[in-house]
């Protein structure tokens, strides 16, 4: 099983394409609608959260992915194929709910186009398997929600979770018999 490093891979590949397709996302926009969108400041395997406001505030926008699952791949005649199953997360935090609302929807589009157009098929992983396909499943999108004030300004905070299958062919001792 090969969870953490198909996160692993999905995490690596995210941080190299995802500025490209915030800026693809906001330039759909007209010029009065756009909205800075700043590049995650991270984008881990382990969804963890902890420390002081001020710091975990900082560490926004944030996404995580998490490989959840994992099942025979039923379209497939090969046995070595599989499904995975987990997600994309992110979150995100504005002065108002309604910039917010931009930033959150924002991000999630991004994460789409990254899932829907990354091409893996023939990719060497470096691991003994194949990523052929990813295929994206639904978006959730959390509500805006106010968590604190500081001084004069708001914090509100928002989260998407995009749900996705990896199509892994893994290798067997049989195909090297």
């Amino acid at each position: 099983m090969y969870f953490e490093q198909i996160g692993k891979i999905t995490a690596d590949h995210l941080r190299t394409h995802i500025k490209d397709y915030l800026e693809e996302v906001n330039g759909a926009f007209t010029a009065g609608d756009r909205i800075l969108l700043t590049n995650p400041q991270s984008i881990e395997v382990a969804s963890e959260v902890s420390g002081l406001l001020d710091e975990f505030l900082a560490a926004l926008p944030a996404y995580t992915v998490d490989v959840l699952t994992k099942d025979l791949f039923q379209a497939d005649e090969d046995l070595n194929t599989y499904q995975y199953v987990g997600h994309i997360a992110g979150l995100v935090s504005s002065q108002s709910q309604q910039s917010v609302d931009k930033l959150v929807k924002r991000h999630a589009a991004a994460c789409e186009l990254f899932l829907k157009r990354h091409t893996w098929a023939g990719q060497s992983t470096g691991y003994p398997f194949t990523i052929l396909n990813t295929l994206f499943g639904n978006a959730t999108l959390s509500g805006a929600e106010k968590i604190d004030e500081v001084g004069d300004r708001d914090i509100w905070l928002a989260s998407f979770v995009l749900n996705l299958i990896w199509i892994v062919s893994e290798d067997s001792w049989a195909q090297h018999g």
